[in-house]
């Protein structure tokens, strides 16, 4: 929790460094930039250890953000991040950083689980009547899991809209079972 908080705190200071019109770019350069992270479990020891020196660290990042298009930016964020011996939070401030761009942009990030891959008409229907909800421009990650037979599961940071079958097959046994006891 407390290094959920100190990411919280890098993440919002790292802002005032942005142009507004950056905030989508970046946006989408912090996907791509948590995804190699994600995928490349060494990235994120290297930039946790306390063996390896601080220089090599920077370096390693410079090699990283190379390929960015505000690689400038990405160096500088990292850079403060190892001088201050917080690379270990680096996940945790990519993650922060982009719940506040997305906060900045006036939109919330949600996780949305189905049962079967749909069109994009039926995400958009969904994605629309979300967005009606919770009263933010939704911004949605699509994952697959069969075990809720139908319907969807939306997530954000603090809420959840669970509209499966599963769920709702879970309730009504509950609520049977009660009726038989």
């Amino acid at each position: 929790m407390k290094n959920i908080l100190l990411a919280r705190r890098y993440a919002s200071a790292s802002i005032q460094f942005l142009n507004e019109n950056d905030y989508i770019a970046i946006l989408k350069q912090l996907e791509i930039f948590k995804k190699a992270i994600a995928d490349n479990l060494q990235i994120k020891k290297i930039f946790a250890s306390a063996i390896i020196s601080k220089n090599k660290k920077i370096q390693f990042a410079q090699n990283i953000v190379e390929q960015l298009d505000n690689k400038d930016f990405w160096l500088q964020i990292i850079t403060v991040l190892i001088i201050k011996n917080r690379g270990n939070i680096l996940d945790l401030f990519l993650e922060e950083f982009k719940k506040v761009l997305n906060e900045k942009l006036n939109q919330k990030y949600v996780q949305l689980i189905l049962a079967h891959k749909q069109d994009n008409n039926t995400i958009e229907l969904i994605k629309n009547e979300l967005e009606k909800v919770l009263k933010f421009k939704v911004v949605c990650d699509v994952e697959i899991d069969k075990k809720i037979i139908g319907g969807f599961i939306a997530k954000t940071d603090n809420q959840l809209i669970d509209a499966s079958v599963h769920s709702n097959l879970q309730r009504f046994v509950k609520t049977m079972s009660k009726s038989y006891n």
